[in-house]
């Protein structure tokens, strides 16, 4: 059994696993994880933002941070599939910060080809806005307001 406890940070770090996110296993949780965890790997980022977009959007499951390291783990090749055997991953969690939703789904959109950012100079332009809260129209709408 290969077991490692990752380094430990001595002050809150921001991240989307933040449920996992502890400075020591507890009295109950250590002796289950020496039992049963054969190794703790560390999964990037932007790689558990990617898989809470990817269950949302495929599955139609709001998993947290947390609950979406375990597919990180295996989309990223950071662990493999047991040769012999099923493979299961604990999907867990849906205490997701509402606010931090739209960003996830702007970087997906940005990421799979669906929104496009542009920067442009353009001479004597005074001023542009593209407001989208708190209008009365279609979620997917835009429309142009004259003042």
């Amino acid at each position: 059994m290969i077991h490692q406890f990752a380094a430990t940070a001595q002050r809150p770090v921001p991240t989307l696993a933040d449920s996992i996110a502890v400075k020591k296993s507890g009295i109950i949780t250590r002796p289950l994880a020496d039992k049963w965890i054969d190794e703790i790997v560390a999964v990037y980022e932007s790689s558990v933002a990617d898989v809470m977009m990817l269950l949302m959007e495929h599955s139609r499951l709001f998993v947290e941070g947390g609950g979406a390291v375990g597919i990180s783990a295996l989309l990223s090749g950071r662990v493999t599939p047991a040769k012999t055997g099923t493979t299961c991953v604990v999907l867990s969690g849906g205490n997701v910060d509402l606010g931090l939703i739209p960003n996830l789904i702007r970087r997906h959109e940005t990421k799979a080809g669906r929104r496009l950012i542009v920067f442009t100079r353009l001479p004597n332009l005074i001023e542009v806005q593209h407001v989208r809260e708190g209008l009365d129209f279609a979620v997917r709408g835009a429309r142009r307001l004259d003042y």
